[in-house]
């Protein structure tokens, strides 16, 4: 898996995207461009493993396991 397309329910006013490892580092951090209904997250660099995956769009906040395989 080379990346991921993380799919919004409605285009964004502000936002961002944050990528945590299962200890809580924070990996990788993606301004969400206004207007967006979807945002592309390479995993290139990143091992497999479980990953934490959190959105937070036009105030509202989300988080979603990600499980990174190569299998």
């Amino acid at each position: 898996v080379q990346y991921v397309w993380i799919e919004l329910d409605r285009e964004v006013d502000q936002g961002e995207l944050q990528l945590f490892d299962a200890q809580g580092r924070l990996l990788q951090l993606l301004r969400i461009e206004r207007g967006a209904q979807r945002v592309q997250l390479s995993l290139q660099r990143w091992t497999e493993g479980l990953y934490w995956l959190r959105v937070a769009v036009d105030g509202q906040v989300s988080s979603q396991r990600l499980v990174l395989s190569r299998s």
